[in-house]
């Protein structure tokens, strides 16, 4: 159960930024996390890895300064309208990024980079899961920026796809026949990015296979593990865990993430529109959408931001 609480703030810790919370966004690893599928989660706490905020309190020769907006990074806590967080965990948001895509400037774009960096796809095709998905429209959009063809797989025709123009192919599982239809339009493709998990990425794999394939993990959509049990002979299952990435980046490594996120939400590659926005004192209802529809939702802050 998710619900608010009021809380008495202790005092500022030295190298700590107070940090007024402007807009989160709800991710699907937020969710999967108050589900509680991961061990390392221990209840209760407060939830949201990515959200932009304002400094109002932090040292005076700190890395940042109050009336800079802020994205906190390494920890959860941005379900919340003022929270404390190491100042050298801060990455300062450009002037020109608006609140709202600095709320959402963090996670998928990040992943999105990480991912077509350590890939260096040549410009092969590429097969991506959950094709909906605002992960997905960022690796496609990158991807095509690269040269690379992409065939996205979607759950249903109703499914809300974002930039239809950035797909060579869509695919419904809907449809009788789609992985015949995938195999057709896809096969000998080496390379499927999957944010599912469960049964889809073996069933993909298969389609598409003709030999070595490499299936690229980056989310559990389903709330299961990939079932090894369907993945075809000459599969290569890796991760691409954005946790990992940061924790085990340099602060200049991950601040040249950030810029080069900025730059793509700049040209339009990266954005993210919110569909949705709700007050964080209404999560249940901004849970209920999220649970019901498909685009980005954001929680604004008591000021009416963003």
């Amino acid at each position: 159960m998710v619900r608010t609480e009021r809380l008495v703030l202790s005092a500022r810790r030295p190298g700590y930024a107070r940090v007024h919370m402007i807009a989160a966004s709800i991710n699907p690893s937020d969710v999967i996390t108050i589900r509680g599928a991961y061990s390392r989660t221990t209840f209760p706490f407060c939830p949201g890895f990515e959200g932009v905020g304002e400094v109002i309190d932090a040292d005076r020769d700190g890395p940042v300064r109050p009336g800079q907006r802020v994205i906190a990074l390494r920890a959860a806590g941005a379900w919340s309208s003022i929270r404390d967080v190491p100042a050298a965990d801060c990455v300062i948001v450009p002037p020109d990024i608006s609140d709202r895509h600095a709320a959402t400037a963090f996670i998928n774009p990040l992943t999105a980079l990480a991912g077509t960096d350590r890939l260096a796809l040549d410009g092969r095709l590429v097969v991506i899961t959950a094709a909906s998905s605002t992960i997905a429209d960022h690796f496609a959009g990158m991807l095509r920026a690269r040269g690379n063809p992409v065939v996205g797989v979607i759950r249903s025709w109703n499914s809300r796809v974002r930039r239809p123009s950035l797909w060579d192919v869509l695919v419904s599982t809907d449809d009788v026949g789609w992985e015949q239809q995938l195999a057709g339009s896809a096969g000998g493709a080496r390379i499927v990015l999957d944010a599912v998990g469960g049964d889809i990425a073996g069933r993909v794999a298969r389609a598409v296979s003709t030999g070595w394939i490499q299936v690229v993990s980056h989310g559990l959509l389903s709330g299961r593990m990939i079932d090894h049990q369907r993945l075809p002979q000459g599969v290569e299952i890796s991760n691409l865990h954005l946790r990992e990435i940061v924790h085990g980046a340099s602060r200049a490594e991950v601040l040249r993430l950030f810029a080069r996120s900025f730059d793509g939400i700049r040209a339009g590659v990266i954005a993210t529109d919110a569909a949705a926005v709700y007050p964080f004192a209404d999560i249940a209802g901004a849970l209920a959408w999220d649970a019901a529809n498909s685009g980005k939702v954001l929680l604004q802050g008591g000021d009416g931001h963003p």
